[in-house]
């Protein structure tokens, strides 16, 4: 079986394809910049839709795995085009052609989608994302639900751990590094009273 991951040198594409690895899967990395040489990985630019095509009709993948998105909520604020290219757009192109090609499509959302008025939110609760992150999120969601496929959508929160060779800091990694150099950290603290 090929398994294909975009963002796999990502925080949780990497992780994915670690542990596809160990159940002896085919896994490819779709990546924006190629290494040199590499067997495990495929040209796939999220902001180009012939890139994500040719990637897809190239590998013939039996399952994709989304992993892949702009997730700095902030810069999504500033830039949301570039937003809606890649957590909108391209995923919409991936239902496209995964439906297409047979292919199963996990698609790794958020829970951004929601207002965070409540929490502990469900499948079935209704939608209202309050930032272009989530209204992104969101468009992605529902591409990968008209296009009435084998998917399957997994709502994330907090992803973390060890970040892959990047610059990109989660915050639990933040907070262990700086509670290890002795720095006084403040975050924020909240709780429902009933």
């Amino acid at each position: 079986m090929v398994v294909l991951v975009t963002g796999s040198t990502g925080l949780l594409g990497s992780q994915v394809v670690d542990a596809l690895a160990l159940e002896r899967f085919e896994t490819v990395g779709g990546v924006r910049s190629l290494p040199q040489s590499s067997k495990d990985t495929i040209h796939l630019d999220l902001f180009a839709p012939s890139s994500i095509e040719k990637a897809l009709t190239t590998l013939k993948p039996d399952a994709v795995v989304h992993a892949a998105a702009m997730t700095n909520v902030d810069y999504c604020e500033l830039h949301p085009v570039e937003a809606h290219k890649v957590n909108g757009e391209a995923t919409a192109s991936l239902a496209r052609l995964s439906r297409r090609m047979g292919a199963y499509l996990i698609y790794v959302s958020t829970d951004y989608v929601f207002d965070g008025e409540r929490g502990m939110y469900r499948e079935e609760d209704a939608t209202s994302p309050v930032n272009v992150y989530g209204r992104t999120k969101l468009e992605g969601e529902i591409a990968v639900a008209e296009e009435d496929g084998h998917s399957a959508t997994v709502r994330a929160s907090v992803i973390y751990g060890p970040t892959p060779a990047s610059d990109k800091v989660n915050f639990a990694v933040w907070l262990v590094d700086s509670l290890r150099r002795g720095q006084r950290v403040r975050i924020v603290r909240w709780w429902r009273s009933e």
